[in-house]
C-alpha cells in the first residue's frame, strides 16, 4: 500500500479551490505511478495523510472520475483504472488523427507568438525530461499538444482535445522516461512545419507522432495488458 503522507504535501491551510489542489495531488502521484493501476483509494487515508477533512477528497476523487483516472463502484469506493494496451492504442488513434487536423489548421494560419510559446513549451518539457521530473515533462507534454490545438483557431476542435489530457498524461507519463529525448525532437519538427506554413508535412508528422507513440506502447505494460 502506498505511504501517501511520503507522496504529497500538507494541504491542510490552504482554502482556496482545496478539492482541485487535492485532486493535483492524487493525480501526480498516479502519473508519476506512485499510486498503482487498480490501487484503491481510501477517503479515511487520504483526508489524514493530507490533514484536510473528507469532503475536499470526495469532490478530489469526482473529479479524477471525472477525468477517467479512477473508478468508483457503491460499496466498495473508488480505485485508480487500469489502462490496457488496447485502450492506450484506442485513445491515442482518436488523439492522432485530431491533432493532424489541428497541425494542419495551425500551419495555415501560422502566428508567431503560438510558434513561440510551443517552443518555449518544448524547451522547458526537454529540461523537465533532463532532470528526471517525469511528472513536470508530462506536463509541458500535455500543455504542448493543448496549446497546438488552441493555435488551430478552431475552438470545436480544442474542446474535443481539451476533454482528452488525463488519460493521455498517464500514457505518455509511461514513456516519457524512455521516449523523452525522441519526443520533444518529434514536436520541434511539428512546430517547424507549422512555422513554414506546411500544413500537410505539419499534419503528416503529427500523426506519424500519434503511430510512434503507439507503437512504443507494444514495448511498455500500462497496468493490466491484457484486452
Amino acid at each position: 500500500m502506498v505511504a501517501y503522507g511520503d507522496l504529497m504535501k500538507d494541504l491542510g491551510h490552504t482554502h482556496n479551490n482545496l478539492g482541485n489542489l487535492v485532486a493535483s495531488e492524487i493525480r501526480s502521484a498516479i502519473l508519476s505511478g506512485s499510486i498503482a493501476p487498480g490501487e484503491r483509494l481510501k477517503q479515511a487515508q487520504l483526508a489524514a495523510d493530507l490533514n484536510v477533512s473528507r469532503i475536499p477528497v470526495r469532490e478530489a476523487l469526482r473529479i479524477l472520475e471525472a477525468e477517467g483516472l479512477i473508478e468508483s463502484t457503491p460499496g466498495k469506493g473508488s480505485r485508480v483504472i487500469e489502462i490496457t494496451e488496447k485502450d492506450a492504442e484506442d485513445v491515442l488513434s482518436v488523439r492522432g488523427a485530431l491533432e493532424g487536423l489541428a497541425a494542419r489548421l495551425a500551419a495555415a494560419r501560422v502566428d508567431k507568438s503560438d510558434i513561440d510559446a510551443l517552443r518555449e513549451t518544448i524547451e522547458r518539457g526537454r529540461a523537465a525530461s533532463r532532470d528526471s521530473d517525469h511528472v513536470a515533462a508530462t506536463e509541458f507534454h500535455t500543455q504542448f499538444h493543448l496549446e497546438l490545438a488552441r493555435s488551430s483557431g478552431n475552438a470545436h476542435l480544442y474542446e474535443e482535445l481539451a476533454v482528452m489530457p488525463a488519460k493521455t498524461e498517464w500514457i505518455n507519463s509511461s514513456l516519457l522516461q524512455t521516449r523523452g529525448p525522441y519526443s520533444w525532437s518529434e514536436h520541434e519538427e511539428i512546430v517547424d512545419a507549422v512555422a513554414k506554413g506546411d500544413a500537410a508535412l505539419a499534419e503528416q508528422l503529427m500523426r506519424g507522432h500519434s503511430e510512434t507513440v503507439a507503437e512504443a506502447l507494444t514495448e511498455s505494460t500500462i497496468g493490466d495488458t491484457t484486452d
